[in-house]
């Protein structure tokens, strides 16, 4: 192989190298911040509802409450003072992911599992034989939305690098 075209497949490599170091990189910081971002925002929106309404314990109330606010990924879940569910959980969330225990203690409780982010906080309750929660759950589909810009970038990145080797590789090997 030519000096001029080492150099080339040289330099391609490097850019290669550093587009995908900083395009993973990228990618796993906003997927963080933007799965963090939202369960500050549901863990919120569920505070929100709970502390403004008294009584949740009807479903009809809520449901008036869930249609008028068009609240999406909403529920109100009871469990026992031992921690036990009355109700049904919301999809993909476990006993263990809301924590009774700290829902009773009046502690808003919110996490991440994959990509549904959930929150839920204590509804004021007079009746103190069960544990009422407000829970929200939301779905991010779309964490991986900028993989296409990158990679479009990235490719015209290397077509770059393949002219600026070739020239540069010709250069130096220039008697």
């Amino acid at each position: 192989m030519t000096l001029h075209r080492r150099v080339t497949v040289y330099l391609l490599i490097v850019v290669a190298a550093a587009l995908l170091v900083a395009g993973l990189g990228s990618q796993l910081l906003v997927r963080a911040a933007t799965l963090d971002e939202a369960r500050r925002d549901v863990a919120s929106q569920a505070r929100q509802v709970a502390a403004a309404t008294e009584d949740l314990r009807r479903p009809a109330t809520f449901a008036i409450l869930r249609q008028t606010l068009r609240l999406k990924g909403a529920a109100v879940v009871r469990f026992t003072p031992a921690g036990v569910p009355l109700t049904a959980l919301p999809a993909g969330i476990r006993q263990s992911d809301l924590r009774p225990s700290a829902l009773a203690a009046g502690s808003t409780v919110s996490g991440i599992r994959k990509t549904l982010v959930y929150a839920a906080a204590p509804v004021p309750v007079a009746d103190s034989r069960s544990i009422t929660a407000v829970v929200f759950t939301r779905e991010l589909n779309a964490l991986s939305r900028g993989a296409l810009f990158f990679a479009l970038s990235a490719l015209g990145t290397l077509v770059l690098a393949a002219i600026v080797g070739t020239r540069l590789g010709r250069r130096i090997a220039r008697p």
